[in-house]
């Protein structure tokens, strides 16, 4: 597997996401993610419809992360960087190179 140093969590996050996990349990984490995205996807609907509040799409974002960074741990986080990486790379291999991003 390659090194995700780029994508490692930042070590002020990481005893906090771990006392979490520990604390409610993996099944939890589970349930918690899908609320939160559950909360995240309602925020962005109201914008579709022109009633968003970018201040609670930005703390349902965050709410998200974390859950999201809890998940990733749960099932192995290099395993999902490496599939995070693949994703990214065949994205950036559809398009041109005009709209390639500048290294």
């Amino acid at each position: 597997m390659s090194s995700h140093n780029n994508y490692r969590i930042e070590h002020n996050f990481a005893l906090p996401l771990m006392w979490l996990r520990t604390s409610y349990g993996d099944d939890m984490q589970d349930l918690c993610a899908i609320e939160e995205m559950s909360e995240l996807t309602k925020e962005l609907c109201k914008r579709g419809r022109g009633k968003g509040d970018q201040r609670k799409i930005i703390e349902e974002t965050a709410d998200v992360l974390i859950t999201v960074l809890q998940i990733a741990e749960m099932y192995g986080y290099d395993a999902v960087m490496d599939i995070v990486d693949q994703k990214l790379n065949r994205a950036l291999g559809r398009k041109t190179p005009e709209q390639q991003p500048v290294t």
